[in-house]
């Protein structure tokens, strides 16, 4: 599927929403000036933002993201995904950062280290057992949801993926949309995500470097906004959530995926069941036993509740909070819980099965995946 990205159709200047135009290599407002650069086929919107704040206090040294970014965008063609991947991690790390979470700081404790070793293994674990299929698989659970709920099926032409991260649902996106734009704010995580979608020939990606709580997107242009574990990061998540609903067209859907703080299940980023259940002095001594992190500093898991509230900011969506949809019939990951509950739904007992894990139960789930509609069928953008 290929389909060429007409930027100046779908950008706006981040300070007063006018239009812009491309000049050489910088986006130019009439009222800002230069906003954005344009370099490698990414349209940068921070290469002159130091930092970024982010939930609990925390900050994101962009200065130093864009470093080891202009360092991977000097040898990206010349490197495969993984290669680059691989030195990008290496850099990550001599600067102090840490697998999967590059604004994080490491301790140097012998069981900090020990920890940091262990969260590195399951990450990878994970990551390659999910493999190239779970933006396919997180399309599966929305498609499936919403046939669960008699809503109208997603339109498939324009998707935003907010925060993408090292980009594991974004084949799987290109595979069903005519476009999709890859949003993050890392340079290191874009120029990984093009060189992804390099290697696998795919065309219909454009690569997008912004905050996204405050996106260069015009409104109403997304039939899908996507943002999977990226809501427990942000300092305002209700600003997210908003945007998320901005950019979202009449017919098209916004979907927000966070990790429950109340799980009984270890919460992912710090690996504490129960998360938010223990006092905070008691987190903040087991945390760095496992995950070997200085602070919460840069993560605040959402539970139920939070959740809601700051879904509950943007009432031109009407969000659904579920965990799985009844008619489930594949996952990215193959482990005995998720065949059981895939199975339970199968059942004669599936309608009481679905009544436990999506009501009953859903304050204690592992994590929660919100889907908004945005009334009406129009479609702007492409």
């Amino acid at each position: 599927m290929t389909a060429t990205m007409p930027w100046p159709t779908l950008l706006e200047c981040p300070h007063c929403s006018s239009a812009l135009r491309l000049v050489d290599d910088a986006w130019e407002c009439d009222s800002h000036g230069t906003v954005a650069l344009q370099r490698q086929g990414i349209a940068d919107f921070l290469f002159d933002t130091c930092e970024i704040r982010l939930a609990n206090e925390g900050r994101w040294d962009l200065e130093e993201d864009q470093q080891t970014g202009l360092k991977l965008t000097e040898v990206c063609d010349n490197y495969s995904y993984a290669d680059l991947s691989e030195y990008a991690r290496r850099l990550q790390t001599s600067a102090g950062g840490l697998l999967g979470d590059p604004h994080a700081r490491v301790l140097t404790s012998r069981l900090a280290a020990r920890a940091q070793r262990r969260f590195a293994r399951r990450y990878e674990r994970v990551a390659n057992e999910v493999g190239r299929g779970h933006g396919e698989h997180m399309l599966h659970k929305i498609d499936t949801r919403l046939q669960d709920l008699d809503r109208p099926p997603m339109p498939r032409r324009l998707a935003l993926e907010l925060g993408g991260g090292d980009g594991q649902y974004l084949l799987g996106f290109a595979a069903k949309f005519q476009h999709v734009v890859f949003i993050d704010a890392s340079l290191v995580n874009v120029v990984l995500a093009r060189a992804l979608t390099r290697d696998d020939g795919v065309t219909n990606v454009s690569f997008l470097r912004a905050d996204i709580t405050s996106l260069p997107i015009k409104r109403e242009v997304a039939s899908l906004a996507h943002a999977n574990n990226v809501i427990e990061h942000v300092h305002r998540p209700r600003a997210m959530a908003g945007e998320c609903v901005r950019i979202t067209s009449g017919g098209g859907y916004a979907v927000v995926v966070s990790p429950n703080r109340n799980s009984i299940f270890p919460e992912p980023h710090f690996r504490l069941p129960l998360y938010g259940l223990i006092p905070q002095a008691i987190r903040l001594w087991l945390i760095p036993l496992t995950r070997g992190k200085r602070s919460e500093a840069g993560t605040n898991p959402l539970s139920l509740r939070g959740l809601r509230n700051a879904l509950g900011q943007t009432p031109q969506l009407e969000w659904d909070v579920f965990v799985a949809p009844r008619g489930l019939v594949s996952t990215a990951r193959d482990t005995p819980i998720r065949r059981v509950v895939a199975n339970a739904f199968r059942s004669p007992l599936g309608r009481m099965a679905d009544w436990l894990l999506n009501r009953a139960l859903l304050v204690l789930a592992p994590c929660h995946i919100a889907i908004g509609k945005k009334p009406g069928r129009k479609m702007n953008g492409m």
